[in-house]
């Protein structure tokens, strides 16, 4: 049986297995979890890329913003753009 985590109608069902990351990528914690409007997942986590997008199917799309060898932060390095039209 899944996991399901919140109450009400923000219940969801944990799905493991969704997200389909290359063996050469490690994600770390996730803190924090935004959708765009194309519906594409974007994972912000402390990994190596601490950016992931996904699709809905959960492929990795990409992983812009790959965490820099100094310490500080990263995030504000990558920008997502918008498209008019």
């Amino acid at each position: 049986m899944a996991e399901r985590l919140g109450d009400g109608e923000w219940s969801f069902e944990v799905e493991e297995s969704w997200a389909k990351i290359p063996d050469e990528i490690v994600l770390g914690d996730c803190a924090a979890v935004g959708v765009d409007s194309k519906d594409n997942v974007y994972a912000f986590n402390r990994g190596d890329h601490p950016i992931a997008v996904f699709d809905q199917a959960g492929n990795l799309l990409r992983t812009p913003g790959a965490r820099a060898s100094s310490p500080g932060p990263t995030a504000s390095t990558w920008r997502p753009t918008t498209q008019s039209g």
